[in-house]
């Protein structure tokens, strides 16, 4: 047995170290073998080094341009260090070469994903299928492409397909009650949603030292942990549940993100209320905040939909009345073009804010966001809107400003749930695929009575909905006045 077939032979058997020294010796005495290249090039792969990894692939496709393992492996390390495009490169290379691949289709749809190109990447993942059906991983990704097109009902057979091949799949499981969740079906969804926690790369579980609770055990005489997961939004949106919690009986204590803390002072059924990375007080039991319609068996007809179930500081309302001029018997109409720029999903959901260049003169336009992109910060020295961001430096305040309004005009982001909450009308727009929450087709939400939803019907496509919301500007009676 050679040193190089050694190592290879450590390589599959796991013993990683072993092995890198073994390939490492060979390629002493061979400089530049291309399998020796090649294998290492896998276990750099294997060690979360894909840049190192990249660098041997083509090492080996510099001598065996044929070399279809080489340009598939290379693709997938290219992918891993943020050049997609580079990487659909090799998988076409490679499906050149072995178009009877099923390896290669899944990744070049995997790469079409990233790119947002959805509609070619489900192409892709059929012909992995037809090529091997027994991958429970394609039938996910297949269904996560039908789900991204809006086709949740064919998403949830792919995602039941992939489950009857691998029952614990927790992206499969997960991913199978978000359609479920779109599509209305809220029975079993909430189950399939906790397994969120369970998928590869989710951060750790907070709280796991609590013993959890899933409206399973009795909270008399008990404190329990109601805790924010994920992003303000959701906060606002399942704080709802905490007066259904402290029904039970049970002492509530509410952890959240700082900039909500004395927002949700306002929150009926807390008994404390902590920020995020402040002391906690010993807590028998702990729930995040999106697995409480789970403990609660939350149906569509059951969403506990009263509001407001938040309110704002009545000093910090009256502070800002001097921001409103009476005289001015146009609509007061708050607006959120955009979200967090970090959100996974922002270049679907926001707006630029010249869009709304036609609703600035017909109504008193003020800004409820933080950040704006450059692109923006010239459109508001443009136009007469009210930019309020000296004025937000909490969701408190933003809740005093919109006391004040008659209508927040939003995209999809947290102001929109912060006015949802306040029982303030809110006007949604909505991308194509929309966020589980706002479910399909329907124009109002189970979750906020105050809430109007206008979608795109094409991708990307906001003019409609834009001149829907203008058009119905008209048909409505304003406190402050109507619109010119």
């Amino acid at each position: 047995m050679t040193r190089l077939s050694q190592a290879i032979a450590q390589h599959k058997a796991g013993r990683y170290a072993e092995a890198e020294q073994g390939y490492l010796a060979w390629l002493r005495t061979h400089p530049g073998d291309p399998d020796a290249s090649f294998y290492l090039g896998g276990l750099r792969q294997q060690q979360g080094r894909p840049a190192e990894a990249a660098e041997l692939f083509k090492q080996v496709i510099a001598q065996e341009d044929n070399r279809a393992d080489a340009w598939l492996n290379l693709g997938v390390a290219l992918r891993a260090v943020g050049e997609p495009s580079s990487a659909m490169a090799c998988f076409e290379r490679a499906l050149a070469l072995v178009p009877t691949s099923p390896v290669a289709h899944y990744n070049l749809g995997i790469v079409l994903q990233d790119l947002k190109r959805p509609e070619l990447a489900l192409p892709c993942f059929e012909r992995a299928i037809a090529l091997r059906p027994d991958h429970a991983g394609t039938h996910c990704n297949r269904g996560a492409v039908l789900a991204s097109l809006k086709l949740d009902a064919a998403a949830l057979e792919s995602f039941e397909r992939a489950l009857a091949l691998e029952p614990d799949n927790a992206i499969a499981r997960h991913n199978r009650g978000l359609a479920r969740l779109r599509l209305g079906l809220f029975d079993g969804a909430w189950a399939d949603c906790d397994f969120r926690w369970k998928r590869p790369g989710v951060g750790p579980y907070r709280h796991a030292a609590i013993a959890p609770w899933r409206g399973d055990k009795p909270l008399e005489g008990k404190r329990i942990l109601l805790w924010s997961e994920q992003g303000y939004g959701d906060t606002l949106q399942f704080c709802r549940y905490a007066p259904m919690v402290a029904a039970l009986g049970g002492e509530v204590v509410l952890e959240a993100q700082h900039p909500l803390k004395s927002l949700l002072a306002s929150l009926s059924g807390v008994a404390q209320l902590r920020a995020q990375g402040e002391t906690l007080p010993h807590c028998d039991y702990e729930i995040p905040l999106l697995s409480l319609p789970l403990a609660f068996d939350t149906t569509l007809d059951t969403v506990p939909a009263g509001v407001p179930y938040l309110h704002a500081d009545a000093g910090k309302v009256r502070s800002l009345d001097r921001l409103f001029a009476p005289a001015d018997r146009r609509p007061r109409i708050g607006l959120a073009c955009s979200g967090s720029r970090t959100h996974i999903n922002d270049a679907n959901r926001s707006v630029p804010l010249s869009r709304f260049a036609a609703l600035f003169d017909r109504a008193q336009v003020f800004l409820l966001q933080k950040e704006l992109s450059g692109e923006d910060e010239a459109t508001l020295r443009q136009y007469p809107v009210r930019d309020l961001r000296p004025e937000l430096a909490d969701f408190s305040d933003s809740a005093a400003v919109i006391a004040h309004l008659d209508l927040v005009v939003s995209v999809d982001t947290a102001v929109a749930h912060l006015a949802g909450a306040l029982g303030k009308p809110v006007w949604l727009l909505l991308p194509f695929a929309p966020d589980w929450r706002w479910m399909l087709e329907r124009d109002d939400s189970p979750w906020y009575p105050n809430t109007r939803l206008f979608r795109q019907r094409r991708p990307g496509a906001w003019n409609e909905p834009i001149e829907q919301v203008l058009d119905e500007l008209h048909g409505h009676a304003w406190p402050h006045g109507d619109p010119s």
